[in-house]
């Protein structure tokens, strides 16, 4: 593996798990109460974000190659990956302020083992690298030091530890019980059987009407399947005839509700566990039967699912507390995320 390579992997592993820091160093670009962030780290904070973003794009950490098309491509609905990534960027580094902020109002420090793994953090950086001239040389190409890697990794320990505090204050808390309620609100275990009455699909690609012959054939299958069908097992026999076969294990899975397909989103949130039913989609009928909820899955995600939640009400923080942020947009609006240079 090149030393660029290893290097990049280091930062990607750092910068998927410890969220952008802040710093009140040099010209503020964003604020919140007593902390705010200068252009230099901000700088460093985005090209985090657009190499682990570029990795995500590529399927790949390994190699990466930039190009700026990759940033400036409209994807459909007027923004570009750049803007994600510069949007994603300030949410992240306002919401890591308010954690560091909250941390100082609350008379809140740094312990000794907290303080040691910023120091191990800066020890395995430079350890990818053959001397810290090295490091020097190659963090100078960027605008970066070492100084500002120090100042990174020990306020981001700052707004971790006000992020904790935060949610375990009872004003503000997420419990366990808070992620259960989310997760049975959002999710649901099913599988369905699904029968296009409306069209079929050609070997050209093109769509057709159905005659008037396979629409009754069509109904009468899935008439068939409704008689047979008592439970998932039943399931089996028939998926391989479904026009939408997305349960390729033949079993119910677990997913958002959002997810499902749209003409059975309201018949699932409202049926009863351990239940079959018939919803009426856009080009045909589905069978649905909703199992009980994966415990499974909720003990293998309950991570993910406090962080989705832990997102969801920064959202609403952000846009509640708009005034206690400060963003420089004059300084947002120079930034080039398609030319800004990956680690």
């Amino acid at each position: 593996m090149s030393l660029k390579t290893r290097i990049l992997s280091l930062f990607l592993a750092l910068a998927l798990s410890l969220p952008p820091l802040v710093s009140c160093s040099g010209r503020a670009v964003l604020s919140c109460g007593s902390q705010s962030m200068d252009e230099r780290l901000f700088s460093y904070a985005l090209t985090l974000n657009k190499t682990k973003s570029l990795a995500t794009i590529k399927g790949s950490s390994q190699n990466l190659v930039d190009d700026e098309a990759i940033w400036t491509t409209d994807l459909g609905d007027g923004t570009t990956y750049a803007d994600m990534v510069l949007e994603s960027t300030v949410k992240t580094l306002k919401m890591t302020l308010f954690y560091a902020d909250y941390a100082l109002q609350n008379d809140l420090s740094l312990s000794a083992d907290e303080k040691a793994a910023v120091d191990e953090n800066l020890k395995t950086i430079l350890a990818s690298f053959e001397d810290r001239a090295a490091f020097d040389s190659y963090m100078a190409s960027y605008g970066f030091d070492y100084d500002l890697l120090h100042r990174y990794y020990t306020l981001d320990a700052l707004s971790q530890a006000g992020m904790r505090a935060y949610y375990a204050h009872p004003l503000t808390s997420l419990t366990s019980a808070d992620v259960k309620d989310y997760y049975k609100e959002h999710y649901a275990t099913y599988i369905y059987f699904f029968v296009n009455e409306t069209d079929t699909l050609l070997s050209n690609g093109k769509r057709v009407p159905l005659s008037e012959e396979d629409r009754a054939e069509k109904a009468a299958l899935f008439e068939k399947v409704q008689k047979d069908v008592k439970s998932e097992e039943d399931f089996k026999r028939w998926l391989d005839k479904s026009d939408d076969n997305v349960f390729a294990d033949q079993k119910a899975v677990t997913t958002l509700l959002s997810s499902a397909p749209q003409g059975i989103v309201r018949d699932l949130k409202e049926a009863d566990e351990d239940s079959l039913f018939v919803a009426e989609g856009e080009k045909g009928r589905y069978l649905v039967y909703k199992a009980q909820l994966s415990e499974d899955y909720f003990n293998e995600n309950s991570q993910g699912l406090l962080l989705t939640l832990i997102s969801e009400r920064e959202d609403v923080l952000l846009e509640e507390q708009e005034d206690l942020f400060f963003k420089d947009e004059a300084f947002l609006e120079t930034v080039n995320v398609a030319t800004l240079k990956i680690f």
